[in-house]
């Protein structure tokens, strides 16, 4: 799957994380990485619902990911 995503430029990070979770569920895929469903939620949206801001995840938020999806 990743080589795949990067054939495609346009994707975003939440696209690629979307995509790489497959059919699991937010909840177990966030308890698996260690933040919350919400976050993982709102990482895979690329905005924060309440405010609409664009969400930039912090440097340990992508090393927990990269751990995650490895």
């Amino acid at each position: 799957m990743y080589y795949r995503w990067w054939l495609h430029e346009n994707n975003t990070l939440g696209e690629l994380l979307n995509e790489l979770r497959g059919s699991e569920s937010l909840r177990n895929a966030s308890k698996r990485i260690g933040i919350s469903h919400t976050y993982l939620d709102t990482i895979e949206k690329g905005f924060n619902r309440r405010s609409g801001k664009h969400v930039n995840p912090t440097p340990e938020t992508l090393k927990l990911l990269s751990k995650a999806y490895n």
